[in-house]
């Protein structure tokens, strides 16, 4: 029998969600380098958006 999909985060700012995506993907042996700062300001230019604080910072701040 399959076993359900779990994921650890109902949605991106809720408390702790950062470190709850990181141990998600420590589990799974997946591995990513986060983003610069300057890449993500780079995406939000070119897409014209603003991503909040509490999504944008621990992505520059090798969230994973």
């Amino acid at each position: 029998m399959k076993k359900a999909f779990q994921f650890p985060i109902t949605r991106i700012g809720e408390p702790d969600w950062a470190a709850k995506f990181r141990q998600h993907l420590e589990a799974r042996d997946i591995n990513c380098t986060g983003e610069s700062l300057a890449a993500i300001e780079r995406a939000e230019a070119s897409l014209e958006l603003q991503l909040p604080p509490q999504i944008k910072y621990p992505l520059a701040n090798s969230l994973c």
